[in-house]
């Protein structure tokens, strides 16, 4: 499990294995409030996309994806694949971009940290 702080926030983001999806390079990523590190939804305010081939791509949470219109405290999560750069946009603040790291397959050095691009 990983933690990456956002900047001028109480919140943060954690990331953490997919279930059954790490094979396929899925990590599960939710918001946590720094302070304790519980889970919190996603502030209303908050978008999040992840920047493929020079475009912007909205995430969904994966409740909003399967059509849970209120998932309960805490509990919504969102689905990216390694390696990925994701774009924090919030209202007052400059974008936050941050990459998910490459899991370690076998032989070699350990999994890349989380990382925060700007």
């Amino acid at each position: 499990v990983y933690f990456l702080d956002i900047p001028e926030s109480k919140l943060g983001i954690r990331l953490f294995p997919g279930g059954a999806l790490p094979a396929q390079g899925v990590f599960f990523f939710d918001f946590v409030n720094r302070e304790n590190e519980q889970p919190v939804n996603a502030p209303k305010d908050y978008t999040v996309y992840q920047i493929e081939g020079g475009q912007q791509i909205k995430l969904s949470s994966v409740e909003e994806i399967y059509g849970v219109a209120s998932p309960g405290a805490g509990l919504e999560k969102f689905a990216i694949m390694e390696n990925a750069v994701c774009c924090l946009v919030r209202p007052g603040q400059p974008a936050f971009h941050y990459r998910v790291p490459l899991r370690n397959r076998g032989a070699g050095p350990p999994m890349a940290q989380f990382t925060r691009i700007s």
